[in-house]
Formats: C-alpha cells, structure tokens, sequence
C-alpha cells in the first residue's frame, strides 16, 4: 500500500514552493484600516441620516410666542411694540385671601411674549400694570408699588406718598382722577394724579380741571389725536362737566354736553345716572359715549348705554346724536367705542343674547344690532383698541384701525 503520510508531506512541499505565503502583519493592519472605514462610514450614514430628519425640523421650526394663555390679570402698552402683562393662578384656600402664583411676561415686537422676572407680590388678583416706557413697568397691589427701568429684570419698591406737583403730562405718563391718598378709592377731594415715566412716582397736576372733582373720572392715556380727557358730574346741578387739555396738562377747557330728554322717562334726571363718558377720535372726528359705572365683576367691565355725542371741532362743543330707547339703556356695554378706518362706530355688547356688537354707520346717529364682529370688552391702549374676551382663559386681540384684529399670544 503506499504511503499516505509520505505523500501527503510531498504536497505540502510543492505547494509551498510554488504558493508564497501572505506576510500576516500587512494583512492584519489592512484589515484594522477596512474596519475603520467601515465605521466612519457607518457613522456618516448615521449623521447624514439625522441631519435628514433634523434640518427640514429645524428649517420650519416657529418660536412659541409665549404665553398669555393664562389668566392675564392686567395687560399694557407703552407703543405698538412694546408690553408687558401680569398673568396668575390663584389658588384657593381656608383663609381668606387666595394663593397667588404670579407671572409677568414682556413683549418687544409687539407678537412675541417672553418671561421676566416678578417682584414679591403678596396679594390677590386686585393689580395693575403700567407700561410707562419701552424698558420702564410700575406694578401696583394692594397700596404697594414696584418700579423696573429694565424691562422688567429687576425690580425697587416705591413710597407710598405723592411727589411733588408736575406742571404738565409728561410723555409716557398716564393719569387717574384720585384722592390724597391715592391708595384710596373714594374721597371728598378728589384731583388728577398723574405716574411719572422717569420715577414711577405718582404726583398731582399743579393745574387742575375747573370743574367739581368729587366723581371725577379721567381717561388714563391721551386720545388718538394727543388730548387729555376729564369726566365730572356737578353735584348741584346735575350737569355733565367735560374738560380737556391740548397742551398735556397745563390748560383744561370746559365743556357741558347736553341731554335734552332721559330715556327712562320725561323727567331730565338722565344726568344723575352717568358716571363716565370715554371720548375716542377717528377721521378727524372726537366721538362720546355716556355711560354708568363699568361693572366691578372681574373680566366683565360692563356699564350702562346712556347717550351717543359727536363734536366736529376738538371737543369744544358736543352734538347728541343718539339717544338709546329703554331697552337699549339697560343692556352691559363696553364703555370705549371702536372707530374704525372705515368710518364705522361699534359699540361692543357681549352679554347681550341677540347681538354682538352695535354698529352705526352714519357718524353716530343711529345704531344697528349685529353678530360681528365678535367684539367683547374694549379698551384703548397705546397699541391700539384691545378687545379682552374673558373665561377660563382669556384671549385678547389688538387693532389699530378698528376692522382687522391681531391676537396676542398663543390664544
């Protein structure tokens, strides 16, 4: 038999004569270089398959207005762009003031809305903010008031007491009709105080309307055409009083709009019943509206329609040109007409089951019911008309011609 072992030894032999064998280091290190590629190219995969789910991500992607989606317990304007608002929930507990948890957010653009920081606020929802500058916020709750120059990053606490007398309005400023005291809603001496913008203090105007202060009620910013406005019943007589100032505070003219017959009945008693009249300017016209006292019920600032006026030249003289029936005087109105660019008059009545709005389209002399727009409690800023819709969650919309409506925040 042949040898098995012997041949096979004799194979080997050959074959290795003839096959050279591979240097095993050379192999090993290209072996390290294909595995290296075959991870960068892994790797790239995977980056350019992130990359292929992020980009198109980041490319749409829209900063969130913040906030204003919850409850907005004052909201003010300095100009068009710049705001700030106080939102809080509140809580409610066993004692008798709620828990408050406060939130003060700005805006710079006038559409985005971005926290800031809240001085320590210790009271319920009874607040208010004044927008007196575009950096420059007063908070005040409860008698205490916060001052920031900083847009609302740092905060001083403010006395309590009045500053000296201002001669004039400053720009910026805003005025309320208040006592001595201006801590104090009521009061047998009451005077136009005006919030200094540099400050936040709050001072009396050295020259006064000339007219019984004692239910005085004054419009806290200028109208759309710069005047200042005044509101006064005289105790005596019953005659609506009306003062305005065209040079920021330091003259004040006297006006007497009339109402020659009440709508409750045939008596001129009508007079008694107003408690305020808010004048707005439109197309070179000023345009009045008589009302009761707006409601204290939070988010429905409703009063009573009492009479429609007009004046052609600056508020020197009133024409009434419309006299509501009884069923229209009784209904919650807001208090601030919209005067659109178009010429429209709208009288907001939210509350009312039939109608939305009240329109006139005649410069005042008569008024039509319909269900838009969808207006609700109207208020004239520095920005423009704002319409506040109350709820759970109130929403608020901006407008500087009356007819288109911007909303602000995330709704």
């Amino acid at each position: 038999m042949p040898d098995l072992d012997n041949e096979l030894a004799t194979v080997r032999a050959e074959t290795k004569a003839i096959i050279q064998p591979p240097d095993f280091e050379h192999v090993l290190r290209r072996n390290d270089r294909h595995t290296a590629r075959r991870r960068s190219v892994l790797a790239f995969a995977a980056v350019i398959l992130v990359l292929g789910i992020l980009v198109p991500l980041l490319q749409t992607r829209e900063v969130t207005p913040a906030g204003l989606n919850g409850n907005v317990i004052a909201l003010d304007f300095a100009d068009p762009e710049h705001g700030f608002a106080l939102l809080t929930d509140c809580l409610a507990t066993e004692v008798e003031r709620p828990q408050c948890l406060w939130r003060l957010e700005a805006t710079r653009d006038g559409a985005t809305w971005l926290p800031r920081t809240v001085p320590p606020l210790t009271g319920g929802p009874d607040s208010d903010v004044q927008a007196l500058g575009k950096d420059t916020v007063v908070i005040t709750q409860g008698g205490v008031r916060w001052l920031s120059k900083d847009g609302a990053r740092t905060w001083k606490s403010l006395p309590p007491g009045l500053a000296s007398p201002v001669d004039s309005i400053p720009p910026g400023a805003e005025v309320f009709a208040g006592c001595t005291d201006w801590r104090l809603a009521d009061c047998d001496k009451r005077q136009v105080l005006v919030t200094l913008p540099d400050s936040g203090a709050v001072a009396p105007l050295a020259n006064q309307p000339p007219m019984e202060m004692s239910r005085a009620t004054a419009q806290q910013i200028p109208a759309a055409d710069g005047s200042w406005w005044v509101y006064s019943e005289d105790k005596v007589t019953l005659r609506m009083n009306l003062a305005v100032s065209r040079d920021n505070g330091r003259t004040w003219q006297l006006t007497y709009p009339t109402m020659s017959q009440s709508p409750l009945d045939d008596r001129n008693t009508e007079w008694s019943l107003v408690d305020g009249f808010t004048v707005v300017g439109g197309n070179g016209v000023l345009y009045g509206l008589a009302h009761g006292m707006p409601s204290t019920v939070p988010g429905r600032p409703f009063a009573t329609f009492f009479g429609f006026y007009r004046s052609v030249d600056g508020g020197r003289s009133w024409e009434l040109t419309h006299l509501p029936t009884v069923d229209r005087v009784f209904r919650a109105v807001s208090a601030t007409p919209v005067v659109t660019s178009a010429g429209d008059i709208i009288v907001s009545t939210p509350d009312d089951p039939h109608q939305r709005v009240l329109i006139s389209k005649d410069g005042g002399r008569s008024f039509q019911p319909a269900q838009q727009p969808e207006l609700d409690w109207i208020t004239w800023t520095r920005a423009g008309y704002l319409n506040t819709r109350s709820g759970p969650v109130p929403r608020h919309w901006l407008s500087a011609d009356g007819i288109t409506w911007r909303e602000l925040g995330g709704g």
